[in-house]
């Protein structure tokens, strides 16, 4: 949360000072915050943020800055139960620009665990394909909502045991802090 508010106060000071850099700044910033906010264990927050970078991102043409603001509120929503929400935001970033850099890689990946969150909810028969297919690499900063994800599918497919030995393997490495939504 420390983080969430120095990020904030660094936003509001910066956003008076580069004027033509505002909106890529301010889109960028807020969805980094909407990250830091959902890691923190506030998804309400999190979809805030998400949509002021979402706002902030009128003509962007060159980083593809809406689409992922797009995804990260569907992957919130999505991991909240709002399915149908979560499908039309990604029908809406798929209609967005796809970047050609480096970034690209990881928008595909949160759009792929969003659909994995959406498949798990509605046990869809392709739910432990998509969920094998996830880069985890790529999915570093959402490690936690993978691991809700293949929780999620192993509690209700009757393998509650798994479960425990899921979250041992996937954070034994991993420092939590308590009231992160690493420990939800």
């Amino acid at each position: 949360r420390d983080v969430a508010q120095r990020l904030t106060s660094h936003i509001e000071g910066v956003s008076t000072h580069e004027p033509a850099q505002l909106p890529q700044f301010l889109a960028a910033a807020y969805s980094q915050l909407g990250t830091t906010e959902l890691l923190a264990g506030d998804p309400s927050a999190a979809l805030e943020h998400f949509r002021r970078a979402l706002a902030a991102t009128e003509g962007d043409t060159e980083l593809g800055i809406r689409r992922d603001a797009l995804v990260k509120q569907a992957c919130v929503l999505a991991m909240e139960g709002y399915l149908r929400e979560a499908e039309r935001l990604l029908t809406r970033a798929e209609a967005e620009r796809q970047p050609s850099n480096a970034y690209a890689d990881r928008i595909r990946a949160r759009t792929r665990l969003t659909w994995a969150l959406i498949a798990v909810e509605r046990m869809d028969a392709d739910a432990p394909e998509l969920l094998a297919s996830l880069d985890r690499d790529l999915l570093f900063e959402y490690w936690p909502l993978v691991l809700l994800a293949e929780g999620r599918w192993r509690l209700a497919t009757g393998n509650p045991a798994a479960v425990l030995d899921l979250v041992d393997s996937t954070t034994e490495n991993r420092p939590l802090q308590e009231g992160t939504l690493g420990l939800c």
